[in-house]
């Protein structure tokens, strides 16, 4: 968080477990959320899909990819939440 705050452009996108030591994945992305509202927020968990999507359907979550997931998901995942370059 702290490196947002110092910087808000230096992300173009955030990847966060909804399961962290000592925090939620949720709350480190409503905080950062509300530093910078138009991040693109990509939220990795074991819980389902459906669960997840209530617990933030508040917020401007991008995307959830739900564990176990392959590289090729992982990708496809993070490649919907960059604009698109010529």
């Amino acid at each position: 968080l702290e490196l947002l705050v110092d910087d808000p452009s230096a992300f173009e996108c955030v990847l966060l477990n909804v399961s962290l030591p000592y925090v939620s994945g949720i709350d480190v992305a409503e905080e950062m959320l509300g530093l910078r509202p138009d991040l693109p927020v990509l939220l990795i968990s074991g819980y389902s899909v459906e669960e997840i999507q209530r617990r933030v359907s508040d917020l401007p979550i991008r995307g959830i990819l739900q564990k176990p997931f392959t590289s090729s998901d992982l990708y496809e995942a993070v490649r919907g939440l960059l604009p698109r370059r010529p």
